[in-house]
């Protein structure tokens, strides 16, 4: 407190002098000043802030002080946020579709100076979709083609899921076959009349006719019908007849 009290009696005394344009008594010669420097940083002494800057003689015989002293206050630099996390990222895809995987999520630490931390961590995981893997079992024998002879026919064959559902794939199938034969051939039989009976001859021998003149110049005829039975549409038709003269004599003789 003595050196402040020093400084600023100094300091009065100096700009009284200037003041009143008193002359400092100079011994063996007059010093100069040089001008004052800039001011120092603000620093705490003796319990309070004070800057100070200074002054050379250019001999020893200057009057005044070397130094001064004024009063200041510090421009802190505001205090700094404590760090803080930033909103979670949403939930990544889980590693597997089946079978039991994990998904992840990040967030970000908003720091604003570069050696302060977040407390906590920054990724997160946790287990997703634990429902085992559904896969298809083996598949069914065919089954019998649906034609027991020839071409055309279809099979069928199934198979099943390990669990409720499989995501892929086909649960049934099928596919065209034959027959273990070839189908008979269905001739169509023509239904035609059968053919007719062979001709039947049948010869009419009538009682002969009375002869035609008397002696041995007479002349008799009788007829002989051959019948052709030919059945047409159920009718009976009588052909080829003929007539035959035999020579005849009555054993009367005219007069």
């Amino acid at each position: 407190m003595e050196l402040r009290g020093l400084l600023k009696f100094l300091f009065v005394l100096e700009f009284a002098v200037e003041a009143f344009g008193m002359a400092c008594p100079v011994c063996n010669g007059a010093g100069q000043w040089s001008g004052w420097s800039e001011w120092g940083l603000c620093n705490m002494q003796y319990g309070a802030y004070s800057k100070q800057r200074i002054r050379t003689c250019s001999n020893s015989n200057c009057y005044g002080a070397a130094e001064e002293s004024q009063a200041c206050t510090v421009q802190r630099d505001p205090p700094v946020a404590a760090p803080q996390w930033n909103s979670w990222q949403p939930w990544s895809g889980c590693s597997v579709s089946c079978g039991g995987g994990v998904e992840s999520r990040t967030r970000t630490c908003n720091n604003q100076c570069s050696v302060c931390q977040c407390q906590g961590a920054a990724t997160e995981q946790r287990p997703c979709n634990p429902d085992p893997c559904c896969s298809w079992l083996q598949w069914s024998p065919w089954s019998e083609c649906s034609v027991t002879c020839g071409e055309g026919g279809v099979r069928h064959r199934t198979r099943q899921c390990s669990c409720t559902s499989c995501p892929y794939g086909e649960s049934s199938q099928q596919e065209t076959c034959s027959g273990p034969a070839a189908c008979p051939i269905t001739c169509n039989v023509c239904n035609e009349p059968p053919p007719p009976p062979p001709p039947t001859c049948n010869v009419c021998n009538p009682p002969p006719p009375p002869c035609s003149a008397c002696g041995y110049y007479g002349r008799r005829k009788r007829r002989q019908t051959l019948l052709d039975r030919q059945i047409l549409n159920g009718n009976s038709a009588l052909t080829n007849s003929t007539v035959n003269l035999y020579p005849h004599s009555t054993g009367i003789f005219p007069n």
